[in-house]
């Protein structure tokens, strides 16, 4: 193929070595093509057909983790309902959050309730003792 040089847009000449000559099989079906004007139609109707390829993949497709946004029909609308439920979930999550919080903070308090009334009863036994220890003491032996 030779090198076009183009110095002047009006002066330049397509000719046929020019041009790229398709040897491939056709690929398309009768048929299943549609006029400017249906296309015009459908799209006023909004019943345009999907007129995407249907895609392939070696692998089978891992199905717990798909994205919807990757659906050919995804739209501005199917992005505002998903932004209101995961707006949903935030806010029912924060809420099991706080309530987990309150429960280990009345959990920790009646801890230490628990812990200071130990404290207290363990204070009262000592006192206990050591008035025994005292009166002990006090007291004359008797067998002396």
């Amino acid at each position: 193929m030779e090198k076009v040089k183009c110095k002047k847009r009006k002066k330049y000449e397509l000719k046929k070595a020019h041009m790229e000559k398709n040897s491939g099989n056709s690929v398309t079906v009768p048929g299943q093509s549609y006029t400017v004007g249906e296309l015009l139609e459908k799209h006023i109707q909004g019943n345009l057909p999907d007129v995407r390829r249907q895609e392939y993949y070696e692998e089978d497709p891992d199905l717990d983790n798909m994205d919807p946004t990757q659906k050919p029909d995804f739209d501005l609308a199917d992005a505002t309902l998903l932004q209101d439920d995961l707006n949903k979930k935030i806010v029912a999550y924060k809420k099991i959050k706080e309530e987990k919080i309150l429960e280990n903070k009345k959990i920790k308090e009646e801890k230490l309730k628990m812990y200071e009334q130990q404290e207290k009863n363990e204070l009262e036994k000592t006192k206990e003792q050591s008035e025994k220890v005292k009166d002990n003491d006090k007291k004359p032996d008797a067998s002396a």
